[in-house]
């Protein structure tokens, strides 16, 4: 399902969760992401009424020059590398991580 940074629709809606909120401010303007995997699914499923616990958010990035670009952007919310070759970040203290892929990689 793409996400754009300016995506007004109801799924999105229930995506802008504080951490979804925050990743926004932190992603620049030109930079088109994509959330993908479990979250989505469990974002329909709230539509429908039915409640599931997500463990992380899997966002794509499109547009970004560089995987050294990217740890460059998101180099305060970094806490380790993931088994396939993106960033796990954290956005809120507690909250959700973030697995980040360039889609280019």
């Amino acid at each position: 399902m793409p996400i754009s940074n300016d995506c007004e629709d109801s799924i999105v809606q229930n995506l802008a969760s504080k951490e979804m909120a925050i990743f926004r401010e932190n992603t620049p303007k030109e930079i088109n992401f994509y959330v993908v995997a479990g979250f989505v699914r469990n974002a329909f499923l709230k539509e429908a009424g039915i409640e599931r616990e997500s463990g992380d958010v899997d966002v794509v990035l499109q547009g970004i020059p560089s995987y050294d670009k990217m740890l460059e952007i998101y180099a305060q919310r970094i806490y380790s590398e993931n088994a396939f070759g993106g960033i796990k970040c954290l956005f809120d203290k507690g909250g959700i991580s973030f697995d980040i892929w360039r889609i280019e990689d």
